[in-house]
């Protein structure tokens, strides 16, 4: 067998090819190509729910269907500054104060919802949460700025508010805000060409200015206008006077990227489909067998004992931090890494239990002098007599 034909045989390159070959005599030397560091993917939305009552599940079934991460929604009309589940491994965390009226809200997947850092509740049109992710903490706003025929007192209150938020926020890079600004801020940059990208939808109006302004102000991009889309994709708001872009996302124009879509390869989707549907089956083959053998306990002391763990669960839920990831350092210095959280807690404890607290002195007791006489046998009678004179009394 020829060498040509031996798969495992080794192939030199063609000497013409001057492939491998030093030029001029000289090495040549190679330069590594260093990979790219990997980023977190989070896909964003928003969208004003018109109430939460009665949709949460269907929301949650759309963002899911999506594949979005994070949603901020406006008019949650829920009273009330708590956190719900909505199902499909969603979690709502919303502010409200008057039921049947405005109200704000951040939804979270489950991996994002365990890493919520903070949650600022400033308005029932204002508030914000914290998350912690690998790059680097992100603030996630939800806005909802009034409607073109309320009050110009409430809009002003509005904005005024909005932006004492922004100047008291420290790290502003990090900011992602999901806002119904009511506003249109138009299809053409004009003397807005830092924020906007010229891909808008409709005329502006006094309030799209406002919004645009705020943007100039605090450094921020009006991101749904930088990407070419079809007018059925740019329009979030439809009625029966006409169709509107209202939503909006504003980012840190620092960390705007234009062309962020990467191609991926797609496996073959009826391979993909026959096993989601035999994943399904086992899942839920796997709750029924669970909960028929939960509701034959329910009459026993460890059914009771079971119920009160899930009603404990459920309560605990409701909560905005399920968990505490962040401790503070001898600095003062936020410790976000497991490495460095574990290496503060051992020292702790090490010098917890090995430096001795400061205790009071003693007073000092003059020594004895002398050795001490053995106890009598008057002593002991006279003792006897005394405590039975006492009983007696």
């Amino acid at each position: 067998m020829s060498s040509r034909n031996n798969a495992y045989c080794p192939h030199l390159s063609d000497a013409t090819s001057k492939k491998g070959l030093p030029r001029d005599g000289l090495t040549r030397l190679t330069k590594l190509v260093q990979p790219r560091p990997r980023t977190t993917s989070i896909r964003f939305a928003s969208i004003n729910i018109g109430s939460m009552t009665s949709h949460g599940r269907e929301l949650a079934d759309v963002l899911k269907k999506r594949r979005v991460h994070v949603a901020c929604v406006q008019e949650v009309k829920w009273k009330g500054e708590k956190s719900r589940n909505l199902g499909a491994g969603y979690k709502l965390i919303y502010y409200g104060t008057t039921s049947g009226k405005n109200g704000v809200g951040v939804i979270l997947n489950e991996p994002l919802s365990d890493k919520v850092l903070e949650v600022t509740r400033v308005t029932d049109r204002l508030m914000s949460v914290k998350i912690d992710l690998p790059d680097g903490a992100i603030m996630v706003v939800s806005a909802y700025a009034p409607q073109v025929g309320c009050p110009l007192e409430e809009k002003e209150q509005f904005w005024e508010i909005f932006d004492n938020y922004l100047q008291n926020t420290p790290d502003a890079q990090n900011i992602l805000i999901g806002d119904d600004l009511n506003g249109h801020v138009g299809a053409r940059r004009d003397e807005y060409d830092n924020v906007h990208g010229s891909f808008g939808y409709g005329t502006r109006n006094t309030e799209g200015e406002t919004i645009l302004n705020a943007a100039i102000a605090y450094d921020l991009a009006v991101a749904n206008t930088y990407f070419q889309k079809s007018e059925e994709h740019l329009i979030t708001y439809k009625s029966s006077a006409g169709c509107t872009q209202i939503d909006y996302l504003l980012v840190h124009r620092s960390v705007l990227r234009e062309n962020w879509q990467q191609m991926k390869q797609q496996p073959d989707h009826k391979q993909y489909l026959e096993a989601k549907r035999a994943v399904k089956r086992i899942i839920a083959t796997a709750k029924t067998a669970h909960y028929q053998d939960l509701y034959n306990k329910l009459d026993t002391k460890e059914g009771k004992n079971a119920v009160y763990h899930l009603a404990c669960a459920r309560n605990g839920e409701t909560k905005d931090i399920q968990m505490v990831k962040t401790i503070k350092g001898p600095d003062g210095v936020p410790l976000q890494k497991e490495n460095n959280i574990q290496d503060h807690w051992g020292e702790y404890y090490k010098n917890l239990l090995n430096e001795e607290n400061p205790g009071e002195p003693c007073n000092e007791v003059p020594p004895v002098l002398g050795p001490i006489h053995a106890i009598t046998r008057v002593e002991v009678k006279n003792t006897q007599d005394e405590e039975w004179e006492g009983s007696r009394a």
